[in-house]
């Protein structure tokens, strides 16, 4: 949905059931320590931002939304389909494979898009938290002072917004997880980063590096 970076895809079908279906890499250059599998499933969550045609199914116009559900991260090409057989919870092969444009991971794109091989390790440090500084944005809530339980979610330009003391600001991770919202739009894009999560992205490129 949001090239390169491979978080997110929208599954073109007119099965009405995709939840025993997952797309599986097994060849990925950004596997995880253990090297496992890429694995792409139907999302089960409502996102509050997407228009569904068929809210109960999760399905919009042009199929399904569907995400990255492990830590190892697709490069694309080629993905096999599996499908859940019966209620064990064992996906088996099928004969469909789909093919995926090159894909990266939200550090390796950093690191080709801002980073030269002849800098030095602190030099792309440098160049990495400096883009980050300008794409991140942060994930907020707005606080309606009028009516005191009007919180409506919102992302928040960097630098660092969410540090500022505004009344009307609140932080939204906590309205998320006592209220079960989600925001496609928060999830989608890969550098929505607080406060924690902006040194760990920076951390995660400097092992990269």
């Amino acid at each position: 949905m949001l090239e390169p970076f491979a978080t997110y895809f929208i599954l073109e079908t007119n099965d009405p059931d995709t939840y025993d279906l997952e797309f599986v890499d097994s060849d990925t250059a950004y596997a995880n320590e253990n090297n496992d599998p890429a694995i792409i499933k139907p999302d089960t969550v409502q996102f509050i931002d997407v228009n569904y045609t068929n809210v109960e199914k999760r399905q919009n116009h042009n199929g399904y939304i569907a995400s990255l559900k492990t830590s190892s991260v697709t490069d694309g090409g080629s993905l096999t389909m599996k499908r859940m057989t019966d209620y064990s919870g064992t996906y088996l092969d099928t004969t469909v494979n789909v093919t995926l444009p090159v894909l990266k991971s939200n550090v390796q794109c950093l690191l080709d898009t801002y980073t030269r091989n002849d800098q030095s390790f602190f030099e792309k440090m440098n160049s990495v938290q400096m883009a980050l500084d300008n794409i991140s944005v942060y994930p907020r809530a707005v606080l309606n002072t009028s009516k005191p339980t009007g919180r409506y979610p919102s992302l928040a330009c960097s630098p660092y917004k969410e540090l500022s003391l505004n009344k009307h600001y609140e932080n939204i991770y906590y309205l998320y997880s006592q209220s079960n919202i989600y925001l496609l739009s928060q999830d989608l894009y890969p550098f929505v980063l607080d406060s924690l999560e902006f040194p760990g992205m920076l951390k995660a490129v400097a092992k990269k590096t």
